[in-house]
């Protein structure tokens, strides 16, 4: 726990007479929260995870570090999740010591690298199961994680594209069992700005889909 490493505000509880400042910032002076949450090092680190969990990460304490892992998230990324807010913590205090007892500047960007490394490697070891979510594609992907949803539906990633200037597109789909069919759709134009939907249960099963493109040009 973040609690129990030997901090400036611990080595002075226990009568220790040393410099009470934040090696990482030379702002203000080390506490266990200020080095793990308010330094500016410690703060890029939060939110990059924050940007990949695509949330708002605010700690009132050391202990509200854990409830991110209290969310619902599929056992997949909650490991994942768990192993970042770990190697953040461990990434914070290795830079501490590397600038306070080596006087070597530890780079935020190089610590995340370090982190997304772990990690990787640590969950793509780990047998649990994702969800078939886009939150949980970007989750992995981000923390370079393959993966591990069941049996089916394949998840795949599109990357959509823009067309030519002053043109619309519209991007279809349509899925169907052995009682009923459906297809849907949206249109957008060059900026991507949203312009119109449509979904409609075309009925009568696996043999209604053959009517599927005609439906899709009678909108067009």
């Amino acid at each position: 726990m973040p609690d129990k490493v030997p901090i400036d505000e611990k080595l002075m509880e226990m009568g220790c007479n040393i410099p009470f400042m934040c090696s990482l910032c030379y702002v203000q002076t080390e506490t266990s929260f200020h080095i793990f949450f308010d330094c500016i090092f410690a703060f890029e680190l939060w939110c990059w995870l924050a940007s990949i969990l695509d949330c708002t990460l605010h700690f009132q304490s050391l202990e509200d570090i854990w409830t991110v892992c209290d969310r619902y998230w599929s056992p997949q990324c909650k490991i994942v999740i768990l192993s970042a807010i770990i190697n953040i913590i461990s990434s914070i205090w290795f830079a501490r010591n590397q600038l306070r007892f080596q006087g070597k500047p530890f780079n935020c960007r190089l610590a995340i690298n370090n982190i997304t490394a772990t990690v990787s490697l640590t969950c793509n070891n780990i047998c649990k199961i994702s969800n078939y979510s886009v939150r949980d594609l970007f989750i992995l992907k981000k923390s370079s994680v393959n993966i591990h949803a069941p049996k089916a539906p394949i998840i795949k990633e599109i990357i959509w594209q823009p067309p030519y200037h002053n043109w619309m597109k519209c991007n279809i789909d349509g899925a169907s069992n052995p009682t009923t069919s459906f297809c849907g759709g949206i249109f957008r134009d060059s900026d991507a700005i949203f312009k119109m939907k449509f979904a409609e249960n075309i009925g009568g099963g696996l043999h209604s889909m053959l009517n599927y493109h005609e439906y899709i040009e009678l909108l067009s």
